[in-house]
């Protein structure tokens, strides 16, 4: 599934996410129920390649987007002093990173939201269909409070990360 998602540039990667899961998760138990993934049509309902395609394109025009500006913006200093960039332009790239990395992100957080709803709407458990409703600002928030608990606990909070975001998952079930 690597090698067929670096061979399309990443279009591969919804379905393989899809066809992982269903592996996953036929294979797990609740007790003596065992977990059932089908694709039901609340489930392929879900916008899964929309929401890709609008993350990877969106990712690639800002990023673009930002190349072109960062370029034009050094060019035209290189041409006014004749050297290159100065500390001033170089904080101005990492300054103007900052809206770019929330703009991906909010693209990014969308697709993994609807996927996560997408494979908990596949899911059946002794009869019982599951949904969830977590939305971009959950992945959102989840990504920006993890990220410090990874650093200010040098790594060592890896495995409550990983809790937080189960927790998260099955609070919004």
């Amino acid at each position: 599934y690597l090698l067929l998602s670096a061979i399309t540039l990443g279009w591969f990667w919804p379905a393989a996410r899809i066809r992982l899961s269903r592996r996953m998760w036929n294979g797990a138990w609740f007790g003596s129920e065992r977990f059932q993934f089908e694709d039901t049509p609340e489930a392929k309902a879900e916008p899964v390649y929309a929401s890709f395609a609008l993350s990877w394109i969106g990712t690639m025009v800002v990023y673009g987007v930002w190349i072109a500006w960062f370029f034009t913006k050094m060019g035209a200093s290189a041409m006014e002093t004749g050297a290159g960039p100065d500390l001033e332009l170089l904080g101005m790239m990492y300054l103007s990173l900052i809206p770019v990395i929330l703009l991906i992100s909010i693209f990014v957080c969308w697709h993994e939201a609807v996927m996560i709803r997408r494979i908990v709407k596949s899911l059946n458990v002794a009869g019982a269909r599951l949904s969830n409703r977590i939305g971009t600002f959950d992945i959102i928030e989840l990504a920006i409070t993890n990220i410090l608990l990874l650093i200010f606990t040098l790594g060592f909070g890896f495995m409550a990360i990983q809790m937080r975001v189960w927790k998260r998952i099955a609070n919004r079930m």
